[in-house]
């Protein structure tokens, strides 16, 4: 049993499970999982950025979240993702600094879910989903939210994992 997440984050991570563990009827329901659909057919990572700025600003400026309660997590390794241009690179987004690194209260960590696994934070972002590896990605990153999960995903994928994204 995992006690960490909500019950909605906990019943969008566990759809993949052969046997899925029971939620307990005490655990905390939570925010709905928020599922933002990517539009853009030319210049996917640059209309990621534009969610993820529009998220961040909101978190931070509207629901006073602190930095250091946020993740972005990406299916890719950190060179290979939409973020790639502002992670250690003192280009920032929406007035913030994104790290790799982990341990650094002062930015917001943006990293790989692969390599955030047995971590967890308030809020976590995941983007930068690919068909081949929802299944995974979702697990690993999804458990990872205590509080609030958010899954920006392309349409193609949407389509493909319908079944496991709807209720």
């Amino acid at each position: 049993t995992n006690l960490r997440n909500t019950s909605a984050i906990h019943k969008q991570a566990i759809k993949y499970l052969d046997a899925p563990p029971t939620i307990l009827d005490y655990a905390v329901e939570g925010r709905p999982v928020y599922y933002i659909q990517v539009e853009g057919k030319e210049d996917k990572a640059k209309d990621q950025v534009g969610i993820i700025q529009k998220l961040l600003h909101q978190l931070i400026t509207e629901y006073k979240v602190s930095r250091k309660n946020i993740s972005l997590l990406s299916c890719h390794r950190i060179e290979n993702n939409a973020l790639s241009q502002f992670i250690d690179t003192g280009k920032k987004i929406v007035g913030q600094r994104l790290t790799n690194s982990i341990s650094d209260s002062t930015a917001i960590t943006c990293t790989s879910a692969q390599r955030y696994r047995g971590l967890e934070n308030q809020v976590v972002i995941l983007y930068d989903f690919r068909e081949h590896d929802f299944v995974e990605i979702n697990y690993n990153g999804a458990t990872r939210a205590c509080v609030l999960l958010v899954m920006i995903i392309d349409r193609e994928v949407i389509q493909s994992q319908k079944e496991f994204l709807d209720g």
